[in-house]
Parts: structure tokens; C-alpha cells; sequence
């Protein structure tokens, strides 16, 4: 794989089967239906800790190829590349509605 040199393709398809299933699992409700973000937002961070999706360079390069595929114009612009530090009432992302009130 070009983006993960050390692995083959079993072994990439194999890892990302994981991150999804655990994914999956923290996005729905006992039953399988997906529920509200509010509610799964806390176990799909949890899922993806477990699964070392964040401190994997592999598995990192290879989503960062995916969005370049999937948006090669916005990726090309830097859309996706976001820098928050010491941000105050910043959201990330398109499409949000914010409302602050400072003091």
C-alpha cells in the first residue's frame, strides 16, 4: 500500500475492519439504529482511543489520502487542514451555527 508501505492490503482492510467495527458500535444503540451525536459522541472518542486510530502515522496518511481522493480540490486548498490552537469559540467544520456572548 502507498500509503502504509510496511502493510499489505489484507493487513490495512483487516486494521480499518476494526477502527469500523469499533466505530460502529459506539454510534448505535444497543438495537443497531444510530442515534443523536450528543449521544455518541463520547463513546465514538472512546472507540477510536482504544483502537489507536489518533497515534497510528499509517492509518493517519491513509485517511488523509482518502479526503485528497474524495475532495482533491479542497484538500489542495487546505480545507482540511485546521489549526485551533489557543482558538476561543471556534467550530470546525461546514455548515455549524454558532452564537457567543462575551464579557
Amino acid at each position: 500500500m502507498p500509503t502504509c508501505p510496511k502493510w499489505t492490503v489484507s493487513q490495512l482492510v483487516g486494521h480499518l475492519g476494526r477502527v469500523h467495527s469499533r466505530v460502529r458500535k459506539a454510534v448505535a444503540d444497543p438495537s443497531g439504529h444510530e442515534i443523536e451525536p450528543a449521544q455518541w459522541r463520547e463513546r465514538l472518542a472512546e472507540a477510536l482511543r482504544e483502537a489507536a486510530a489518533g497515534a497510528d502515522p499509517e492509518l493517519l496518511d491513509a485517511a488523509r489520502e482518502v479526503l485528497r481522493r474524495a475532495d482533491p480540490e479542497g484538500s489542495a486548498a487546505g480545507k482540511y487542514t485546521v489549526d485551533a490552537r489557543e482558538g476561543k469559540g471556534v467550530q470546525i467544520g461546514d455548515g455549524n451555527v454558532q452564537h457567543n456572548a462575551f464579557s
